[in-house]
């Protein structure tokens, strides 16, 4: 089995990429959400090249692959897990569980550390919510993320199998949870109560003030119920509900090379200072009980 997730560790993941995002595109065209801003080609052309520059980027700096440094953990007996005599279910669920609420953990701090949100603020900036939104992150973003995860898989020795779940269903969950589409009500709510949904994360995504700061889960939604950043719905219904952030949805769309070096421009980020503060201080990472 490792030798076939060795061998075949790219292709599974292209796969995943664009059954994915096939199904969403068919699902977005048969049932949307909200009417776009912006064009299908300018969307496309700028949320792609982000995505495909982080994945060379992350190529450059890792010579491993998560599933690599999975196998290569588990044959060295790195990590509390490969110290610890457990069934093989539990260890699965373990360690599904820690790389999401990583991946939950990460998602906070890029939206309340400024550096990070200096990054994170380039997904964010999108007025559109679609599918493509999920592939728009900056390569240094990509690279945290992927640092991260490699970081937690040799932690606490992450077994292959769950490292290929989760991987496979991030990609996924990247395309789902972003879509531009609708579910019927009784259905979202009840598939809410487990994973994230399009409309609970479009929340996350709204221009109205506090919203962003709630629904960080990205698989899973229990996280955010756990340390009470879940936020049941918008002030305002899908359809007239902005999406971006309010200082940047007076200007144009950003182009890709304005997309690349936004993290070093100072004006948008002392503009929105004074509001960002405010909403940390109403809503920190690990509220009081």
């Amino acid at each position: 089995m490792q030798d076939f997730l060795l061998l075949h560790d790219v292709k599974l993941r292209e796969y995943s990429f664009f059954f994915a995002w096939s199904l969403v595109l068919l699902w977005e065209s048969a049932l949307p959400a909200k009417v776009l801003f912006d064009s299908l080609a300018l969307r496309w052309s700028r949320n792609i090249l982000l995505s495909v520059f982080g994945i060379l980027l992350n190529r450059l700096l890792f010579p491993l692959s998560a599933i690599h440094l999975a196998i290569k953990a588990a044959q060295n007996d790195w990590g509390v897990l490969n110290l610890v005599a457990l069934p093989a279910w539990l260890h699965l669920l373990i360690a599904l569980l820690a790389l999401d609420a990583v991946a939950y953990l990460l998602h906070a701090l890029l939206h309340r550390v400024p550096i990070l949100w200096r990054i994170h603020a380039v997904h964010h900036c999108d007025k559109d919510f679609d599918c493509t939104t999920g592939l728009r992150f900056h390569p240094i973003e990509s690279v945290i993320a992927m640092s991260a995860r490699l970081a937690i898989i040799v932690t606490l020795g992450i077994p292959v199998i769950a490292v290929v779940i989760y991987e496979l269903w991030a990609i996924a969950a990247a395309f789902y949870t972003h879509a531009n589409a609708q579910i019927f009500p009784l259905a979202e709510r009840k598939i809410r109560a487990l994973l994230v949904t399009p409309e609970m994360h479009r929340i996350h995504h709204s221009a109205l003030a506090g919203e962003s700061m709630t629904n960080y889960g990205v698989v899973f939604s229990i996280w955010d119920r756990l340390f009470r950043t879940y936020r049941d719905r918008s002030a305002m219904n899908t359809e007239e509900m902005p999406i971006g952030l309010p200082w940047f949805n007076n200007y144009p769309s950003m182009g890709i090379m304005r997309l690349f070096i936004l993290p070093l421009l100072s004006a948008p980020f002392r503009e929105q200072a004074e509001e960002q503060t405010a909403q940390v201080d109403k809503q920190p990472i690990f509220p009081p009980s």
